[in-house]
């Protein structure tokens, strides 16, 4: 994985990364960059320059930005709930088994 700082997605400055583990199975999920100070002090110069751009961007535009990205996170939940229902469903179908089994 990389950092956005401005508007590329970057390594760290020095090379170094962190590993991101999962604690319920203790198995790397990614890696991602051991920024430095002076990667950080990029990040917040590039993200005072983008502030004054946004501030710049007309009113109407920035609405309508702002509308596509509510509308890319909602399809995101959706896409997110449908996928935990459907391991829900096949989890009780094999829990439903079991118990017919069982019984």
């Amino acid at each position: 994985m990389k950092s956005l700082i401005g508007k590329n997605w970057v390594d760290s400055s020095n090379g170094e990364v962190i590993q991101v583990m999962n604690p319920a199975t203790n198995t790397l999920v990614d890696t991602v960059p051991s920024l430095t100070v002076e990667d950080v002090n990029k990040a917040v110069d590039e993200a005072y320059t983008a502030q004054k751009e946004w501030e710049a961007t007309p009113l109407l535009e920035r609405c309508k930005c702002l509308m596509k990205f509510k509308d890319l996170v909602e399809q995101i939940v959706l896409n997110l709930q449908s996928f935990y229902l459907m391991k829900l469903v096949n989890l009780l179908k094999k829990l439903l088994l079991k118990l017919v089994i069982f019984l």
